[in-house]
């Protein structure tokens, strides 16, 4: 091994320079600026860890050599030399092997190379000068001994880049107080006898001194390491951090030894740098199971503390030095930076820790209202839970708040919120927290709530704190509000759910005008049984689990057949066959009324053309929902359908509602009226329970009226219902309309539709929907009944 220079040195002619052993060393603090923690390999290849067994055998072989003296003699051999060589080649090839496989490649390369740039100078120093009595010095071997530090730097940072994470300015300080700390006790202790025990040029004193140097700031490196990772260090950094320490060690020893001139080639020093390199492998492939992607850096941990202790005690043992003994200029220098950075570093962290805890607060608080905000009423409900606590949510949203804000501006809205907000805070108890978590929604969280009647009691003290206007810009503004209640545990077990459960609460006092509502399972529309049954109808649109069933109308007057309308059902193979009402719904909601309307049209028309094809001409009346007048698309489609069966637009009718109109009139109008320019005809559905005027009946495109069924079923024991049908029938005929009833139950319905004038019926006492495969056949049954019953009645007359 390469020795540094020095006089005193026994060996005859042996230059003794610093370079192999803090080349080691230097290695060594690499390995441990892999601290750090994100992906690492799951598991390590059987060669690997047999390589790592044969290179610590030969480690521990070679150390007790040279401790114990198991040779015979403290002075290595060249099978010595060969053995440390072969011992830091391994650990460089187990390092490239390394950043061949899982994360952190480009590090773990990095380190890798610079131990194979010191095996390099190793090997060439003991090829060439081993047994040369006054080897040069600088020499090409230390080349290889210096530049292997280069690399090293770059692997250790980018270890710590890609284990700690995001840090504030203040570690990065601290991470300074400790390079200077270690590197004033290094120039105190070391510098000036190493200068003063180096003969020689500038080459010489330069090289002796850039290897302590270069130890001193990889020492810095990874202390800044355990700074910046503190408690999240795992055991590949604590693997790096003992080779860093042994290999350091060693350094130290033997620039001790070398100044002094007790420094013995071949003793136990000079096991400490193969046996750093072996760690470094091991460390590299060491899995941390706490490894896991960058966090945030926390400045709170024990581990920060306790280093920041550390390199004060540093500190203040070189001024202790410098008063009693005196210290060299470089240190002194040192020294004093340590403590101006150090006392920096104290002020800027106690900034920071202000700043956070401001941040703190203000990201667990709503800006506008000073309310506690989302976050903090997710936490608060957590730990409730968490701790097996009864808590009550109550879900708060202000009725028509989206009017008033638009109608008074924002900055008025802004006002009234808060407003609002005070006044809701002292209508609470001392325990519960109010939460603004957006717009105009309130949350409650009530802890240890377990009566669903004190929980409606403050449900009720929060409306009672609403009923006094609110004086805005002059005016003063009614709020009223719905309220949604949910229990923990007796609705819901998790925050998620619990908040779901007071959604629809709320939104179910909403709909109902009733201020406030409790949870009710059956009244909820989004429970696992709905949601299963919303994933499987979206399956069962591509699986052809629907089918189309079909209901004959027939003309009042001649009893003739008059055409059929395609109602779908669900042919679910859990449970059963589903009618409209029990999945339409939910289409209608989870937005596939456009897909499952487009397969009703084409399935409707391709059994339109088949029966065509069998000589029966089926006119088809097909649903249409709100959603689908408001699709632009839809005329398009519709007419590509009736191309591509070749059916006739003048045997569709369309069904709408008056409801299909009051969610945006002029889109729809605008639909309809571009399908009926392709000669489809549409009839309005349900006539009579919407709120639609004369006016607007006269503005759509419609051939027909439908009387809805509730009309038609107390028509014989209603006068004022059997006055409504007529009136609608007679209506309709004045608008040169065709009028149809549906939900004919009796005999007695469609002799009454006969007296009134109305055109066409529908409904179980005519025929139910049959399939496809049956409506010839009904056809022909039907007109065969119908011509047995006009010839009868022919015969009567005559």
């Amino acid at each position: 091994m390469r020795l540094l220079q020095s006089p005193q040195l026994p060996h005859a002619g042996a230059s003794v320079e610093a370079g192999p052993a803090s080349a080691v060393g230097g290695a060594a603090r690499r390995r441990q600026s892999s601290v750090g923690r994100p992906r690492e390999p799951t598991s390590r290849p059987p060669l690997v860890t047999g390589a790592l067994i044969l290179l610590f055998v030969c480690t521990a072989a070679y150390a007790a050599h040279v401790t114990v003296g198991l040779g015979g003699s403290h002075h290595e051999t060249r099978w010595d030399q060969w053995l440390v060589d072969g011992i830091i080649g391994a650990s460089s090839l187990l390092c490239l092997w390394r950043a061949r496989v899982g994360g952190e490649r480009r590090a773990w390369g990095a380190i890798g190379i610079a131990l194979g740039v010191y095996f390099l100078g190793e090997t060439y120093w003991n090829s060439v000068f081993a047994n040369v009595a006054n080897p040069p010095y600088p020499s090409w071997a230390d080349a290889g001994y210096l530049g292997y530090y280069p690399p090293l730097y770059i692997g250790v940072m980018l270890l710590i880049r890609s284990r700690a994470g995001r840090f504030p300015a203040s570690t990065w300080l601290e991470g300074l107080v400790g390079a200077l700390a270690l590197a004033s006790v290094a120039a105190s202790v070391v510098f000036d006898p190493l200068v003063a025990s180096t003969h020689g040029g500038i080459a010489k004193i330069a090289t002796n001194l850039a290897y302590p140097t270069f130890d001193v700031l990889l020492l810095a490196l990874v202390a800044g390491g355990f700074v910046l990772m503190g408690q999240r260090a795992g055991r590949t950094w604590l693997l790096l951090a003992l080779g860093l320490l042994i290999a350091g060690a060693g350094d130290s020893i033997y620039l001790y030894q070398v100044a002094k001139g007790s420094y013995v080639e071949g003793s136990w020093v000079t096991a400490t740098w193969p046996t750093s390199t072996a760690i470094i492998a091991l460390a590299a492939w060491t899995r941390s199971p706490s490894a896991s992607a960058p966090v945030e850096h926390d400045t709170s941990g024990w581990g920060e503390h306790l280093l920041s202790g550390f390199f004060a005690l540093m500190i203040l043992g070189v001024l202790v030095l410098d008063a009693t003994q005196g210290i060299p200029a470089v240190a002194h220098v040192l020294v004093i930076l340590a403590v101006v950075v150090m006392f920096a570093r104290v002020v800027l962290a106690g900034r920071e820790r202000t700043m956070l805890a401001r941040t703190t607060v203000e990201a667990r608080t709503d800006e506008l209202t000073a309310l506690p905000n989302r976050r903090s009423l997710y936490e608060a409900t957590d730990g409730a839970l968490e701790a097996e606590q009864p808590v009550a949510l109550l879900l708060l949203d202000l009725d028509r708040f989206k009017e008033l804000n638009d109608t008074l501006g924002h900055n008025a809205g802004d006002e009234l919120l808060c407003e609002v907000s005070a006044r809701l805070a002292k209508a609470l108890p001392a325990h519960a927290l109010l939460a603004r978590i957006g717009g105009d929604e309130f949350v409650v969280l009530l802890p240890g709530a377990t009566e669903e009647a004190a929980t409606l009691d403050a449900a009720q003290a929060l409306h009672d704190a609403l009923d006094d206007p609110f004086p805005i810009d002059g005016l003063l503004i009614p709020v009223q509000a719905s309220i949604g209640v949910a229990l923990a545990p007796t609705h819901a077990r998790s925050r998620p759910e619990l908040l779901r459960c007071a959604d629809v609460a709320m939104y179910r006092a909403k709909s109902r005008q009733t201020r406030t509502e409790s949870y009710l399972a059956e009244g909820d529309g989004h429970t696992r049984d709905l949601l299963l049954l919303v994933s499987e109808l979206r399956q069962a649109l591509g699986h052809d689990q629907l089918v189309l069933h079909y209901q004959p109308k027939l003309s009042v007057g001649s009893g003739s057949f008059a055409g059929v309308e395609a109602l779908v059902r669900w042919q679910h193979p859990r449970l059963g066959l589903l009618g409209p009402g029990e999945f339409v719904p939910l289409a209608e909601r989870e937005g596939l009324m456009r897909e499952l309307t487009l397969w009703v049209l084409d399935r409707a028309l391709a059994q339109q053309r088949e029966w065509r094809q069998m000589g029966q001409v089926v006119p088809m009346a097909v649903n249409l929902s709100p959603a689908n007048l408001l699709d632009t698309r839809l005329p398009e489609e519709i007419d590509a359908l009736i191309k591509r069966h070749g059916t006739s637009p003048m045997e569709l009718e369309l069904e709408i509602t008056e409801e299909t109109l009051m969610q945006d009139p002029a889109r729809a109008l605008d639909v309809i009226a571009r399908i009926s320019e392709l000669g489809v005809a549409f009839s309005l559905d349900d006539f009579g329970t919407g709120y639609s005027s004369l006016a607007q009946l006269k503005q759509l495109p419609v051939r027909a009226l439908k009387i809805d069924r509730s009309f038609i079923a107390n028509m014989t024991n209603s006068e004022d219902d059997a006055n409504i049908v007529r009136s609608t029938i007679q209506l309709g005929h004045s608008l040169k309309l065709r009028v149809i009833a549906e939900g004919i139950e009796t005999p007695e319905h469609l002799e009454e539709l006969g007296r009134f004038g109305c055109d066409v019926a529908q409904g179980f006492h005519l025929s139910r929907p049959i399939p496809p495969d049956q409506i010839v056949a009904w056809i022909h049954t039907n007109d065969a009944a119908t011509t047995a019953g006009r010839e009868d009645a022919h015969k009567r007359v005559g």
